[in-house]
């Protein structure tokens, strides 16, 4: 934990990749401290991504304006670049090292990472995988959905899996209407680490076997459980600094 944006290392197993590991964590989450809002609205999250032709159709938009705010506010002032692409999953940032953006909502206990075999594939070619979670918490739709009605409206003609969905009455998911951010989180993933997650429970397999709505088998992917987390996985946190200006 931290006080005041003050950035702590975690770690048992210390390796080279230690003093880039929390150069670039510093580096990233100072920007982001600083120039992400202290309560990302929904709606205006959605709006700014449509108006950059982002993913802003994403029932799950949290994740994805994190994604579009580093790529336009941090990417250049950090000297970095989008990240290796391994199949359909491209790194999200590359610096001393490859850096995918992930959100955990803290009322949830696991967050999902990539697919496995991108997580591998990326091990195998640069030595680790280091993941920048943005913590927080959300607020929900309300009861009559207005939220959702009002992006379905944005959105216009809806698609196929909606016009099953409601052929077939099934229920949507709650739609988060905004996000607080309260914590970031670095990890760091090499093959040991990610050993070691597994053997302990931190880091679980995730959707192996499931299919997709057009009934195609998923990629399995791995999830983390962030407060299962030892020093056997290098990582590193700050606080957001509550004393900064919010937005």
């Amino acid at each position: 934990m931290t006080n005041n944006g003050r950035v702590l290392l975690s770690a048992d197993r210390l390796t080279g990749n230690v003093p880039s590991l929390v150069t670039d964590f510093e580096r990233v989450s100072a920007i982001v401290d600083r120039e992400l809002p202290r309560e990302i609205d929904g709606k205006a999250a959605i709006l700014e991504m449509k108006a950059a032709e982002g993913q802003w159709r994403q029932m799950e938009w949290i994740g994805w304006y994190l994604e579009h705010f580093v790529a336009s506010k941090v990417l250049d002032t950090v000297d970095g670049t989008t990240g290796p692409t391994y199949g359909s999953t491209t790194i999200d940032l590359m610096l001393t090292g490859p850096w995918d953006l992930k959100v955990h909502l803290m009322d949830k206990p696991a967050t999902i990472l990539n697919d496995a075999e991108a997580v591998h594939a990326c091990i195998e070619e640069h030595g680790y995988i280091n993941y920048f979670l943005l913590e927080g918490t959300a607020t929900y739709d309300d009861d009559i959905r207005s939220f959702k009605q009002w992006h379905d409206d944005l959105k216009g003609n809806p698609s196929d899996y909606m016009k099953k969905g409601s052929a077939t009455g099934r229920r949507s998911r709650l739609r988060k209407t905004s996000f607080r951010p309260a914590k970031m989180l670095g990890i760091h993933l090499d093959a040991a680490a990610l050993r070691h997650g597994i053997s302990t429970g931190a880091i679980k397999p995730f959707q192996e076997g499931m299919k997709n709505s057009n009934g195609k088998k998923r990629r399995g992917k791995y999830q983390i459980y962030p407060n299962r987390i030892d020093g056997h996985i290098i990582n590193v946190s700050t606080d957001r600094n509550p004393a900064a200006p919010g937005q």
